[in-house]
């Protein structure tokens, strides 16, 4: 009797992307953290020992840093979209692509009566979240956001 693989996906999860906007007298900070999943054609790796398919994962991570450079990350859906789009476009093996996005939401601390310009603390166990998912083929991408622990 053959065994053969029903399905196959890897990903990283735990993409930590911290970024501070620094603007004269006031900076702003956005805490973001990512888990990418890939679906496609990697039965090789499993059966057979050949990586040559997939995407190792510390390029993954090293992409989404790349990409935050390149796009703006005020949208948290949006720039998960150029995540995704970036890795369908660069990987033919890839038949679907889903990211979950969370955001941490950080406030000022007062000082001296008034929000501090550049100090901050997590504003409770408040946290925005978006899960999306993209075939290759078939577009457009389904979506998924909520707001969790208010």
């Amino acid at each position: 009797m053959a065994i053969r693989l029903a399905e196959s996906t890897y990903g990283e999860s735990q993409v930590r992307l911290l970024r501070v906007a620094k603007q004269e007298g006031r900076h702003d900070i956005r805490e973001l953290t990512f888990a990418i999943r890939f679906e496609g054609d990697f039965e090789a790796a499993h059966t057979a020992g050949d990586n040559r398919k997939s995407c190792p994962l510390i390029p993954m991570k090293n992409t989404v840093y790349a990409l935050a450079r390149q796009h703006s990350i005020e949208a948290l859906e949006n720039f998960a979209l150029h995540v995704i789009e970036h890795f369908l476009t660069y990987n033919p093996q890839v038949s679907r692509v889903v990211v979950e996005a969370g955001e941490n939401i950080w406030a000022r601390l007062p000082h001296g009566g008034k929000p501090h310009s550049w100090a901050f603390a997590r504003a409770g166990d408040e946290r925005r979240t978006a899960m999306l998912t993209e075939p290759a083929k078939a577009r457009p991408c389904a979506q998924e956001s909520q707001i969790s622990s208010f």
